[in-house]
């Protein structure tokens, strides 16, 4: 049983520098890359410096859970929750994730077989997305955050994890390819085309990202959290490339490594930017999920509503999917603070004091 146990808090930055900037740079990357993925044109997607770009694309996605892990590590060392406290404190942001996952995957086209669990709607239905991957990975860390307290060993627990997943990775595929397993199960496990972002392997950059929180909070000084993240990517990324990154594939350790070693160096660079530029990104960082979520139906449609890629297709220049990248950010960011507003009025509602009904046999003669 886990043990209702608050652990010591341990002192913490308010603003870790570089988490706000690495958030924000993720989201810009994420949705001008889903804009140009879905509205450039085949002429454009041939310029070299369009290659060259694309062949970075892939970074999005790890620097997401990247952050995603260390933004955990430091508010659970803010606030000191472990056990059954620290589960229920997370349990609600698990569940969005799902939720927000699934509803974006909903099979209008045939809804019937969601109920009647046709095999192929539920396929489509459970598999796992970013959103999936982000929530699965959350779930794993609060689990593991709940029953290790102390930081020695929050560090090793963390460091078998981020090692754990991107190890067997190809040893999880080939097994759940062979044996029997659940539907939901072999979609958390194994990558295909409905099912981009398995936990294996990367749930790995998740706790890669928390290990790196971790051991970063006993660095007091920013210039040297800097040069250990930049020193420690650019070793990575130099090992990787003496191993060989020709033919990889998805479930390699070598490509793991090679893109966490290129997310720590963007994470160092990013980490020497002044306070004032990090808490200038951060209310973009804040705002990723909900960016996220709004802007992937616009793209791509949802359900049986096409998006502007099934409207209009492969049609536009680099700069035309820049400009149509910015509104889809200015609408997200926008939208993101409506609704941060609306959660501070219901709140400051809920907690107003309620009027008393007044007794209309006070001061009535018996």
């Amino acid at each position: 049983m886990v043990a209702n146990v608050e652990a010591p808090v341990v002192p913490a930055q308010t603003r870790v520098l570089g988490l706000d900037a690495a958030r924000a740079l993720a989201t810009f990357a994420m949705v001008i890359g889903h804009t140009a993925d879905g509205l450039l044109s085949d002429a454009a997607r041939e310029l070299p410096w369009v290659k060259t770009y694309w062949s970075f694309r892939g970074l999005t996605a790890p620097l997401f859970l990247f952050v995603a892990g260390w933004a955990v590590v430091a508010s659970v060392q803010r606030d000191g929750k472990t056990g059954w406290a620290l589960i229920k404190a997370r349990a609600g942001r698990v569940a969005l994730l799902f939720a927000l996952g699934i509803a974006l995957r909903w099979p209008g086209w045939n809804v019937s077989g969601v109920f009647t669990f046709d095999r192929e709607v539920w396929r489509h239905l459970t598999g796992f997305d970013a959103l999936h991957a982000v929530g699965g990975s959350l779930l794993l860390g609060v689990l593991l955050f709940s029953v290790v307290r102390t930081p020695r060993a929050r560090t090793a627990a963390l460091f078998a994890a981020g090692a754990f997943f991107p190890l067997v990775s190809t040893a999880v595929w080939v097994w759940a390819e062979t044996m029997p397993a659940p539907l939901t199960l072999h979609s958390a496990l194994v990558g295909d085309g409905e099912s981009p972002f398995p936990l294996f392997p990367w749930a790995g950059y998740f706790f890669c990202g928390a290990l790196t929180g971790q051991v970063l909070s006993f660095v007091p000084k920013q210039a040297s959290r800097t040069v250990a993240l930049i020193a420690t990517g650019a070793a990575c990324v130099a090992l990787c490339a003496a191993v060989g990154l020709r033919d990889l594939t998805q479930t390699s350790p070598t490509l793991f490594f090679y893109r966490l070693g290129q997310v720590w160096i963007v994470v160092g660079t990013l980490s020497a930017l002044p306070m004032s530029a990090a808490v200038w990104l951060s209310p973009l960082g804040r705002s990723s999920l909900v960016m996220y979520v709004a802007h992937l139906p616009i793209v791509y449609g949802w359900s049986t509503i096409p998006g502007l890629s099934g409207r209009y297709g492969r049609v536009l220049s680099p700069l035309q999917v820049i400009a149509v990248a910015a509104v889809l950010l200015l609408f997200g960011f926008t939208l993101a603070r409506l609704l941060r507003r609306a959660k501070k009025w219901l709140r400051a509602r809920a907690t107003l004091p309620r009027r008393e009904t007044p007794d209309i046999n006070a001061g009535a003669v018996s």
